[in-house]
């Protein structure tokens, strides 16, 4: 099962905002400061959570801004379904539209109001029509088991703790939310609570990565049960360590000398386990050719955006490969020279995981693939009223935007990528699609924006 489009309406600033998905492609989002990239991306991941089951803990902090709100904010969802998906019964769709309701009237939040609809595809027919009711709880528990994971990332600094706890033997990882306040560095911080399974789900996709292509008909294929609660040799659980550090050396030194604007000095991954009472402790090291032993969480700001950028997707696309990663400015705090390797990895990554990232960087915008790149506008951004009116038009069908001269601003950073690529490889530029983009602008602003090479892209463009 995978997420083919989201439609968002009356969330917080959008009004009416829909995403459509196509495979193979990461998607991008482009705009200005305060034009809702985060509040769209956010609203997917609510989306997600809807479909998994969730519940949302505070409607009045998602409604629109506004005194007599009494309408419904509504969360739609399509998904395909695979062939090998267990829908439960017979009757297979092809597709799955699922809509949360939830109901307001002057801005007070109407409980018992809230409605859910599932319609279904068949590929009979080919349009969607509503579910049966005898089906819905059935197409809703298939949604729940099946729907892909969805990650937001509001940045690529993840927040790298010095040690991972897991309980030992008797208490699997997946329940440790119970144990919390035995933890005494954590001291009840629920927040740290979260920044630690955070981790222990990354070493979860480490390990898995590093059994990959093992016997299928051993014991589950588990960091806790293999390392942490292992009771056989040590010899046994030292080496799978050591396979794990392998893996991490094989696969960031990789791909690090493409998204680091120089070499870095570090040799080696040292992973260290330390026993604590009812708890194993799990240190992520870095060995430099000096012999030293250095936590990741000393080293530069830019390295672990890197580091963080790493394991947070490469590993875990490999575990779950139908993962729908939510990234929001993804390069924020990488060097510049970094940025067209970053455009090349996430490519990679959607590949085999679905990817939405919103940027405001010129050099983060593919501009070789401009059907699947956004612009977010918030049409009273600049207006001294209460409320906004977030805007989401793919960047083909700008000519639909009315006020060319505002529009024309706030695509600046794809004008000024345009304006590189065309300076560095014109030929990867397609013309049909960069002249319907620039039609679409105010030709004054457009000038002084492209500056020396305007007459020579008027000349590309009449030739």
């Amino acid at each position: 099962m995978k997420y083919k489009s989201f439609t968002l309406e009356n969330y917080k600033g959008i009004k009416k905002v829909s995403i459509n998905l196509k495979e193979g492609f990461p998607h991008c989002l482009i705009g200005s400061n305060e034009s809702g990239k985060t509040t769209l991306l956010k609203g997917i991941q609510q989306t997600g959570r809807l479909c998994k089951g969730e519940k949302i803990k505070n409607l009045n902090r998602i409604k629109p801004k506004g005194t007599r709100f009494s309408e419904a904010i509504r969360f739609v969802a399509e998904l395909t379904v695979d062939q090998k998906d267990n829908m439960g019964h017979g009757s297979k769709p092809v597709e799955l539209r699922i809509s949360f309701l939830y109901h307001f009237k002057e801005s007070l939040y109407q409980q018992g109001e809230d409605k859910t609809f599932v319609e279904v595809k068949m590929k009979a027919n080919g349009e969607f029509e509503q579910a049966r009711d005898s089906h819905i709880e059935k197409y809703l528990d298939a949604v729940k088991e099946l729907a892909p994971d969805m990650l937001y990332y509001d940045d690529f600094l993840l927040e790298i703790p010095d040690k991972v706890y897991f309980a030992r033997a008797g208490i699997g990882w997946e329940r440790q939310g119970g144990i919390l306040d035995h933890i005494p560095s954590f001291n009840g911080d629920t927040e740290a609570f979260e920044v630690n399974r955070n981790w222990q789900l990354i070493f979860e996709d480490i390990f898995r990565e590093s059994q990959n292509g093992k016997d299928p008909n051993r014991e589950p294929v588990s960091f806790h049960n293999m390392v942490v609660a292992w009771k056989g040799d040590e010899g046994t659980k030292n080496t799978r360590i050591n396979v794990m550090e392998k893996v991490l050396d094989r696969e960031i030194s990789k791909i690090s000398q493409d998204l680091s604007s120089n070499s870095f000095t570090f040799q080696n991954f040292r992973i260290k386990e330390t026993k604590e009472d009812q708890y194993k402790t799990y240190e992520l090291l870095i060995e430099g050719k000096d012999r030293i032993l250095y936590k990741i969480s000393e080293r530069s700001k830019g390295y672990k955006c890197f580091f963080s950028f790493l394991v947070a997707t490469l590993f875990r696309k490999n575990s779950n490969p139908n993962t729908l990663f939510l990234l929001d400015e993804p390069a924020s705090n990488l060097h510049t020279r970094t940025h067209d390797n970053i455009i090349k990895q996430l490519s990679d990554l959607a590949k085999s995981s679905s990817v939405i990232y919103a940027t405001h960087l010129p050099d983060v915008i593919d501009v070789e693939n401009l059907n699947n790149t956004w612009l977010m506008q918030n049409e009273v951004e600049e207006e001294k009223v209460e409320g906004s009116n977030i805007s989401c038009t793919p960047a083909l069908q700008l000519d639909q935007c009315t006020d060319k001269e505002k529009l024309t601003r706030n695509a600046k950073p794809l004008i000024d990528k345009i304006a590189f690529q065309f300076g560095k490889n014109k030929e990867k530029l397609n013309l049909d699609q960069v002249k319907k983009i620039f039609d679409a602008f105010s030709k004054p602003i457009l000038k002084e924006t492209l500056g020396h090479i305007w007459n020579s892209t008027l000349n590309w463009f009449s030739t």
